[in-house]
């Protein structure tokens, strides 16, 4: 049985960064670094743009020889398949056995499939890693232009993918719960404008639809939503969250709620053990984006090689780059004092509690963003914001 001073489970962004955090205050402990996608750690948020190419390399985040340079061991076909706290052992797919001094888990999450029927037919698809993009495209390849691509979910990643799909020349349908797509990061009136402009940029809109089945025998023909209506479709992409995979650790005494229990030095329950990442939940909260993966990867790894870091959650704020459709928003919009700025096609709202500022939305020109977010994480003065590039006014 090999030893470790350090074992990650999991070779996405959480786990890289740890790596090299751990790096940056132990030159000399031994540390793996455990993949199981027979790749090397790579961007998975460009998967969606990667769509639309014909034949997309890896985006891999380093040059092949990054894990040597920094001494580290690193298995792409390292899959855990048990952990054994008490003895600090992990065991492999492979049947390998590995014991640690210190253990992180950032074994990510897994793409939700909500329990819809006959949802196991031909035709049906997440996109959460680099196999399932090469399945997608191969489908697609014997899908002629005629057929009709169904996106399901209409926040940012399912407005992004529905983006890329449409490159390949098919009709692409977005279908959302909320009756407005991006209901996260708009308000109401600007969600119905964002419906139109994506019909006008021709996609088929569907909002206010829940999806109740697939129709087809073995391959997707239709979809049926729970009000009785349905619209065919000859392909979809699920788009609707992702959910920590947290699986690995039941029955092993390691806290768990919706995902591994940790404070916000990163630290698990149980001594010596560490999770970071999509599979982390800080504080009843499982954030599940890119940015949060990275901070608490370095926070992990620094407080693993001795540290006393503490992980604050990133600022949130999304930007939408589809064609002529440009939206910006940051902070918690749709509450409290809301103050206007509509001019031709600019539609900008900027909301304040207390006087200060706690949100923005940006629709139509995002020029201005970086000005806005700085002043959405100062909690800077209403005053402040309100000329600071465009003249905002209450109605």
């Amino acid at each position: 049985m090999k030893t470790y001073k350090y074992i990650i489970i999991g070779g996405g962004i959480a786990g890289v960064t740890a790596a090299k955090e751990i790096r940056k205050h132990d030159k000399e402990g031994s540390l793996i670094l455990l993949g199981n996608e027979k790749e090397q750690p790579y961007f998975r948020i460009q998967l969606t743009d990667l769509l639309g190419e014909d034949a997309p390399e890896v985006p891999y985040l380093d040059k092949e020889d990054w894990a040597e340079k920094i001494g580290i061991d690193v298995n792409v076909d390292g899959e855990a398949a048990a952990v054994d706290f008490d003895a600090m052992t992990v065991t492999l797919k492979t049947g390998e056995c590995l014991k640690g001094e210190k253990i992180l888990l950032a074994n990510g999450s897994h793409a939700n499939v909500p329990p819809y029927k006959n949802k196991d037919i031909d035709g049906i698809f997440t996109l959460r890693n680099f196999h399932d993009l090469r399945a997608i495209q191969s489908y697609l390849k014997n899908l002629d232009e005629s057929k009709v691509i169904g996106v399901i979910g209409g926040g940012l990643l399912g407005l992004e993918a529905a983006n890329s799909l449409k490159q390949s020349g098919h009709v692409v349908a977005i279908i959302n719960r909320s009756d407005y797509l991006l209901n996260r990061q708009v308000d109401r009136e600007l969600g119905m404008m964002l419906n139109e402009e994506m019909k006008d940029l021709g996609f088929m809109v569907y909002g206010g639809k829940n999806t109740e089945a697939f129709i087809g025998d073995k391959q997707l023909e239709a979809i049926a939503f729970d009000d009785g209506t349905t619209a065919n479709m000859d392909m979809v992409l699920l788009s609707v969250g992702v959910s920590p995979n947290t699986e690995l650790f039941k029955d092993t005494g390691l806290e768990i709620n919706r995902g591994v229990v940790v404070d916000r030095s990163l630290k698990t329950t149980i001594e010596n053990v560490w999770a970071a990442g999509d599979v982390a939940e800080v504080e009843g909260r499982v954030l599940g984006i890119w940015p949060a993966a990275r901070a608490m990867g370095k926070v992990a790894g620094a407080n693993m090689a001795g540290g006393d870091a503490s992980y604050e959650d990133p600022k949130s704020h999304t930007k939408l780059d589809l064609d002529t459709v440009q939206i910006f928003s940051a902070g918690v919009i749709d509450e409290g004092d809301i103050y206007f700025y509509d001019e031709g096609d600019e539609h900008h709202r900027l909301y304040a509690k207390e006087g200060k500022v706690t949100g923005v939305i940006l629709y139509g020109d995002t020029k201005a963003m970086s000005t806005y977010r700085k002043l959405v994480e100062a909690n800077a003065p209403i005053e402040e914001a309100l000329d600071s590039v465009y003249p905002f006014k209450k109605r």
